[in-house]
């Protein structure tokens, strides 16, 4: 498949994925880690806010949900449940792309476990998306994970050079700084002895 079709069928996934723009919003706790909603529907973000510090307790370690609002239309009970599981592909949809990875910016203490996400499908990157995935953050999108991981390792090493840098500089400043105060300490410190030695002599000459 040319690159040119993955990236179309890419962002069809994210329009599938948007919530409709009619109706009234909502509000729901979204699992970012498996792409789809944690909880029902809420009429205020409060309530979702409840639903995610109770999530949350009963979940310390997985760290991952945000309220998410979406704006819903009066539909079937059956097509809320639908929406609810997030998107998916359906059965008779031929999937040439399967699985692919995806690069993301990283961040200041990210692996490359971290920035390296699997997609299973299309519509599992749309849910990611869905949850709070910037494109703007997204660095790279590969079939094999091995291309995806070569690009992590750069991204990761260009930051951590350019922490580096920014290390060695501050070194260097703070360096420039205490030689330029311990000059001010000593010009100060002689000015005094000298004064004191030109006060000394002004008595000197008085007697």
């Amino acid at each position: 498949m040319k690159r040119s079709e993955l990236k179309q069928l890419i962002r069809e996934a994210i329009e599938e994925a948007k919530p409709i723009k009619k109706g009234k919003t909502k509000f729901v706790v979204f699992d970012r880690a498996r792409g789809e909603n944690a909880s029902e529907y809420f009429d205020t973000e409060e309530e979702a806010k409840a639903a995610l510090a109770k999530i949350n307790k009963e979940d310390p370690t997985h760290g991952d949900y945000i309220i998410d609002d979406v704006i819903k239309e009066d539909k079937p009970a059956e097509m809320t449940e639908a929406k609810k599981e997030g998107v998916h592909l359906s059965d008779d949809v031929e999937d040439e792309v399967g699985s692919f990875y995806i690069v993301e910016k990283p961040g200041t203490k990210s692996t490359v476990e971290d920035i390296v996400v699997e997609c299973s499908d299309i519509a599992y990157f749309a849910n990611q998306v869905r949850g709070g995935l910037k494109l703007e953050d997204i660095k790279g999108v590969f079939v094999k994970e091995a291309k995806a991981k070569k690009l992590a390792n750069k991204l990761i090493k260009e930051r951590d050079d350019k922490r580096e840098e920014v290390k060695k500089a501050a070194e260097a400043y703070k360096k420039m700084k205490d030689e330029t105060l311990a000059k001010v300490q000593e010009y100060m410190k002689n000015k005094k002895d000298t004064k004191a030695v030109v006060d000394e002599l002004k008595d000197v000459t008085k007697d």
